[in-house]
C-alpha cells in the first residue's frame, strides 16, 4: 500500500540521484552545444514527470494524477523560481502533446514525425533559457530555419530516451501497487480543480 505523497516522490528521488539529463541522454549522435544545457535539463526532467503523471492516471485515475502533480510542485516551491519554471514547462508540454501527429506521404511510404519533435520545438522556442528562444510566434518560423545541426531532432531523441526510462522503471512497479486513498493527500486540492491535468 502506498499513499499519494510516496507516489509523488518516487520519480523525484530517482531523478535527483542521476546525472544531469544533458549528460545522460544528449551524447553521441545526440550531442548538443553546452549552451543548451539548461533548457535540455529542464525539458527532459519535466517530460519525465509528465510521463510519470500519465502512468499515475492510467493506474490510479485522474484525481491521483493531479494530487501527485501538486505534491511534486510543492517539493520545489522552496527553490526560487523552480516550481514556476516546472509548472510553465508542464503547460508547454501539455500544449505540444495536444497537437495531432504529423504524417508525411513520401515515395517510400507514410512517415509520421514523433510527438517528441513537437515537444522539442516548443521547449527550444518558448523557454527563455534556450539559445533559440523567440519572444513572439511570428519569429518561430525564421528561428527554426536558423537552428543548426538538427538541434530539434537531437533534443527529440533525448526526450524519447528520458520517457522510455521512466516507463520501463515505473510502469511495472505501479502495476503492482495499491493506492492508500486515506493517506496523505486525501482531500487535497488538485489540478483537476482548474482543468490542469496532464496526460499523453
Amino acid at each position: 500500500m502506498i499513499d499519494s505523497y510516496e507516489l509523488a516522490m518516487l520519480p523525484v528521488t530517482h531523478m535527483l540521484g542521476q546525472a544531469d539529463p544533458f549528460d545522460r541522454y544528449c551524447n553521441g549522435m545526440n550531442r548538443l552545444d553546452e549552451s543548451y544545457r539548461n533548457v535540455v535539463n529542464t525539458g527532459i526532467w519535466v517530460y519525465q514527470l509528465h510521463t510519470y503523471h500519465a502512468l499515475i492516471g492510467l493506474y490510479f485515475g485522474e484525481a491521483a494524477q493531479c494530487t501527485v502533480r501538486d505534491y511534486q510542485l510543492a517539493v520545489f516551491a522552496d527553490q526560487e523560481g523552480a516550481s514556476q519554471a516546472i509548472e510553465s514547462a508542464m503547460q508547454e508540454i501539455d500544449g505540444a502533446l495536444d497537437v495531432e501527429a504529423v504524417c508525411i506521404n513520401t515515395a517510400a511510404g507514410e512517415i509520421c514525425l514523433p510527438v517528441e519533435l513537437n515537444v522539442s520545438l516548443t521547449l527550444l522556442l518558448n523557454d527563455p533559457a534556450s539559445p533559440d528562444y523567440v519572444e513572439t510566434p511570428s519569429q518561430r518560423e525564421a528561428q527554426i530555419g536558423r537552428m543548426g545541426g538538427s538541434v530539434d531532432w537531437c533534443l527529440a531523441r533525448c526526450l524519447s530516451s528520458g520517457r522510455d526510462e521512466i516507463v520501463s522503471i515505473f510502469a511495472p512497479m505501479l502495476a503492482h501497487m495499491d493506492l492508500d486513498t486515506g493517506g496523505r493527500g486525501n482531500g487535497r486540492s488538485s489540478c483537476t480543480d482548474s482543468g490542469g491535468g496532464s496526460g499523453q
